[in-house]
């Protein structure tokens, strides 16, 4: 089974393959993403999945509050939208804190917990 960065980087390939939504419907994109993200997020836990981070929303709003003092309540998505420009904006700040984020659990500057 693929680890959720590679569900990600699949949907940063083809979004409209698994969001639906063009590229300009961001917000919709966004929308369905964060929904996704959660349902994995559940079937991880149900299914007892091994994964790089047990609650992906979870240990990536803990990240984004720990590295930039942003609010998780809503979510990491809605975090990085009310701090972006626009939801282009927060589309794109997404992928590349993803990637920061995954870069720092490889390394280790972060724990998954």
């Amino acid at each position: 089974m693929p680890s959720i960065f590679q569900v990600l980087d699949a949907i940063r390939e083809r979004p409209g393959m698994y969001l639906s939504w063009s590229d300009s419907e961001r917000a919709e994109q966004l929308r369905d993403l964060r929904k996704l993200l959660d349902g994995y997020a559940m079937a991880v836990h149900v299914h007892q999945l091994e994964e790089p981070v047990e609650n992906f929303p979870r240990a990536f709003g803990d990240y984004l509050f720990k590295k930039f003092g942003w609010s998780g309540a809503r979510g990491p998505i809605q975090a990085i939208r009310d701090h972006a420009a626009s939801d282009e904006d927060a589309w794109t700040q997404f992928w590349k804190l993803v990637s920061a984020f995954k870069a720092d659990l490889d390394d280790g500057s972060i724990t998954s917990e």
